[in-house]
């Protein structure tokens, strides 16, 4: 009997041992697979200049992530560290598990792209279990381009107005970072295909009243403002812009002088002098760029063809008049559209936008068959029947705290699957990418 309890002893204590020793590995597996949860996550606020390449890859990325994870809740008071070659991410516990994680440089890929191995190692008690992921340096784009309207400012949707996507409804989301007491409204019968996305907190800040509205493919409004009204702990950042390159690629002056008259006009790369407040009224075709000066009104009556884009100096806190009105149908294919000349080489390098301006008002009020990039100004206004019948492939930025008006019968179409991510004339960055079936387990 004694040999049997004291057999029996030994083996109820192997068993446990052998219990405990599992669930500290696969504690540690969780462990170490967190962590590179954790960094992907910081990995999506991570932003290095545009100009980072190979020689300062690992340099800039070290200071990236010290930036966002430094001294934060999560790791107290460590900081990254960066030796020449291998940069050290602070150790993160959670109860009896942590992990510590590693970024070591790689190859660059086939075309020169930096390339990174992360490596988590997850520990919990005498268990320890590594993973790793590998990841390439890729074009961010800053978060306002994941909408169908960005604004800084409230949005507006009444009458039958419609906002909707090509291909799918999330295409047609929007977003106000507005603080004011009335952040976004729709009313009438207006329709927004996608939900409703916004920063201020109020109970207020969404007005739902219509007989007719639509959001998210439901007019039941306790359901919209249930599962179709999304409250942002952070704002999404906006572009900056960047006018550096287009006031120089704008070689021929239009100003009080300059003939206008007559269908059929085609201008190319050209500069609108401050002050000029130009019609284009028939059939005219804008090539290459169109720089707009400050103050000036700019009417665009009839059929217009823009196969450019549409650049104003930077009015903002300028008294102006500052305004663009398209009042005629307008088809805008963009720089993508001229041909290979090199009176039009450098201007094809900015493709993805069709119109920045800020600090000018942007209005609609006739047909519109595409636009075929992305459109940011201080403010805009798509009113009575203005129609955007094909897509607009890009997003809707409003630069300012003005609000962005849609009203009658005005109809938005977006198509986010043809849209350029880094669209010409803002400031982009650098972030990282997984790479597709890198991850491994071991060292």
């Amino acid at each position: 009997m004694t040999t049997m309890s004291v057999t029996m002893l030994a083996s109820t204590s192997l068993n446990l041992s052998r219990c405990e020793h599992m669930k500290d590995a696969l504690s540690a597996q969780l462990s170490a697979e967190s962590g590179l949860e954790f960094m992907r996550m910081s990995f999506t606020k991570l932003r290095m200049p545009e100009e980072t390449d190979g020689d300062t890859f690992m340099g800039r990325l070290s200071s990236g992530l010290s930036d966002i994870l430094d001294e934060t809740a999560n790791v107290g008071s460590q900081v990254v560290s960066y030796n020449g070659s291998v940069i050290s991410l602070p150790a993160v516990s959670v109860g009896d598990t942590s992990f510590v994680c590693t970024i070591t440089a790689l190859t660059p890929d086939a075309g020169g792209i930096p390339r990174c191995r992360l490596t988590s190692i997850g520990s919990c008690g005498q268990a320890s279990r590594t993973v790793s992921l590998d990841l390439r340096m890729s074009g961010v784009s800053a978060g306002a381009f994941n909408y169908a309207i960005a604004s800084k400012g409230g949005i507006s949707v009444s009458g039958s107005a419609t906002i909707d996507g090509m291909t799918s409804s999330k295409d047609a989301n929007i977003l106000s970072i507005s603080q004011s007491a009335l952040a976004i409204s729709v009313g009438g019968s207006a329709t927004v295909g996608g939900d409703l996305f916004l920063t201020a907190e109020g109970e207020d800040s969404v007005y739902l009243q219509g007989g007719g509205l639509s959001v998210g493919g439901t007019s039941d409004i306790n359901e919209i403002v249930d599962n179709h009204v999304h409250r942002l702990p952070e704002e999404p950042d906006f572009p900056a812009v960047d006018l550096t390159p287009f006031s120089a690629l704008a070689t021929t002056v239009i100003d009080s002088n300059t003939d206008l008259s007559g269908p059929g006009l085609v201008v190319n790369n050209a500069r609108i002098a401050a002050g000029t407040n130009p019609e284009f009224k028939q059939d005219t075709v804008i090539n290459g760029v169109l720089y707009v000066e400050s103050p000036n009104t700019v009417t665009f009556k009839s059929k217009a063809v823009l196969n450019a884009i549409v650049v104003t100096e930077d009015a903002t806190g300028q008294a102006g008049p500052n305004s663009l009105e398209f009042k005629g149908q307008v088809q805008a294919p963009g720089v993508d559209a001229l041909p290979d000349t090199a009176e039009f080489q450098d201007v094809k390098a900015q493709s993805g936008t069709i119109i920045l301006a800020p600090g000018f008002g942007v209005q609609f009020c006739g047909g519109v068959n595409s636009i075929n990039g992305t459109i940011a100004a201080d403010q805009f206004s798509f009113l009575g029947n203005s129609n955007i019948s094909g897509e607009i492939a890009g997003t809707i930025i409003g630069l300012s705290s003005k609000d962005l008006v849609m009203q009658g019968n005005a109809t938005i179409l977006i198509n986010k699957q043809d849209s350029n991510n880094t669209p010409a004339g803002f400031v982009h960055f650098k972030g990282l990418s997984v790479i597709t079936n890198t991850y491994a387990e071991g060292n």
